[in-house]
């Protein structure tokens, strides 16, 4: 009788040691897409970046350009997928500004995939400055943009054995 009881326990605290891992414990990201962006806001001038999909519903994105900073690290974002067909990426960084400055804001990033790996859609770039002539206070500028789906190879994260 004791060793069923016993064995019941180890049962229900193993139990309730996974559902703790899963729900608390981080579940490591891997990457599962890449896409090269061109993106047009109110400007009509492309500016081009990289986005590396993860599998936990983040992303990186990393803006490239002559005026662009070269970071190591991207820029963290977000995706989901709202209907079979579509995306959105969105996440806050600095954009360039013509020659001279740099403009802080959410990029957004709203788009289609219809068949061969090429994703086209809104992008919306909200600015933190405010702006009290807008209907909603802030700066808005809208634009389109096109993603062709890229290869992404992740490294493995073993230690080779000497």
């Amino acid at each position: 009788m004791r060793a069923k009881l016993g064995s019941v326990l180890v049962v229900i605290l193993l139990s309730a040691f996974s559902a703790f891992a899963q729900n608390i414990l981080p579940t490591p990201s891997v990457p599962i897409g890449g896409w090269d962006v061109t993106f047009y806001l109110s400007s009509n001038v492309p500016k081009r970046m990289f986005i590396m999909q993860l599998s936990d519903g983040t992303a990186l994105f990393y803006l490239a350009g002559p005026r662009t900073t070269a970071q190591a690290v991207g820029a963290p974002a977000t995706w989901s997928r709202p209907a079979p067909s579509s995306l959105s990426f969105s996440s806050e960084m600095k954009l360039p500004i013509s020659n001279c400055c740099m403009e802080t804001g959410t990029l957004i990033l709203k788009g289609q995939l219809p068949a061969m790996g090429v994703m086209t859609g809104r992008a919306i770039f909200v600015t933190d400055v405010a702006d009290p002539a807008s209907p909603s206070g802030f700066v808005i500028k809208t634009g389109t943009f096109t993603a062709t789906s890229t290869l992404v190879i992740a490294r493995s994260q073993s230690k080779a054995v000497n």
